[in-house]
């Protein structure tokens, strides 16, 4: 028996108890009509409230949906034609539009790099060569040997011992040219050759701020002789080293001692700023 016929039945049993000496079947019999009407008002009441209610949300939500699956920015300006949204990641810079040419004079002039401390008159002397080994003491790769794709060296000599060597690059690349700069990050213990009465050491490069430069590289060497040895000269290497985009400059300076009593970078620093603004047009 379900529960809509156990309320019948109590209630049929009810209103008999009521009515006494009534027809016992007329008045049940009406009596079940009249719940069966009030049944079915609620059935109806309960159906148009959900009729109602889903036709509030069903519009409610395909509204959410239209606004949730329509793309942000721009309306489309035409047949097969839609604006790009400005919130989108815009295409990186090509390799083609990084590339740059050094220019027609782009080496440093005599008054760019004198002095160097209380070192002066040195000249740019294109006939005159740098001693043996000077790229290897100085823990520099040979830059004449580079695969550049267009390259200017200059040596600047004076009636002392002192020497500014410098060395503009044009790489084919800016991948290549941030390799050449990279495989200086971290030098070895010992560069080039060292007499046995003489100890070197090898500062690794430090990464400084240059004006205009991406990347740039400061370090020294110095070789100093032996107690057994008090009778002979050491010497010193300052080395700078900065890149913009597929553009290397170089300069090193060398003497017996170091010009700038341990701080290189602040003569190394503004000479490769000067030395970038000379060398790109």
């Amino acid at each position: 028996m379900t529960d809509h016929d156990d309320f019948d039945a109590q209630l049929k049993a009810s209103l008999e108890r009521r009515a006494g000496q009534a027809p016992h079947t007329d008045l049940a019999d009406a009596a079940l009509l009249q719940a069966g009407r009030i049944r079915r008002r609620r059935r109806v009441a309960t159906g148009i409230a959900t009729l109602a209610l889903a036709a509030v949300v069903v519009p409610i939500a395909t509204e959410v949906a239209q606004r949730s699956s329509t793309p942000v920015g721009p309306a489309t300006q035409g047949p097969g034609t839609t604006q790009q949204s400005s919130a989108e990641p815009q295409p990186s810079q090509s390799a083609a539009s990084e590339m740059l040419e050094i220019s027609g004079r782009p080496l440093l002039t005599d008054a760019d790099v004198n002095p160097v401390g209380p070192y002066s008159g040195l000249e740019l002397n294109s006939s005159q060569s740098l001693a043996q080994g000077y790229e290897d003491r100085a823990c520099l790769p040979r830059l004449a040997t580079v695969d550049a794709t267009r390259q200017q060296l200059g040596a600047w000599f004076s009636a002392e011992q002192p020497s500014f060597y410098e060395g503009v690059l044009q790489m084919p690349s800016v991948a290549t040219a941030r390799d050449l700069v990279d495989r200086q990050r971290n030098l070895p213990e010992r560069c080039g050759y060292i007499s046995e009465t003489h100890r070197q050491k090898v500062n690794q490069p430090t990464p400084v701020e240059v004006e205009g430069a991406d990347e740039a590289l400061v370090w020294t060497v110095t070789n100093v002789p032996l107690p057994s040895d008090l009778g002979s000269e050491g010497s010193f290497s300052g080395v700078a080293m900065a890149r913009r985009a597929n553009v290397v400059v170089v300069v090193t300076f060398n003497a017996f001692a170091d010009p700038t009593d341990g701080g290189w970078g602040t003569y190394g620093t503004p000479a490769l700023g000067l030395a970038l603004d000379r060398a790109l047009p």
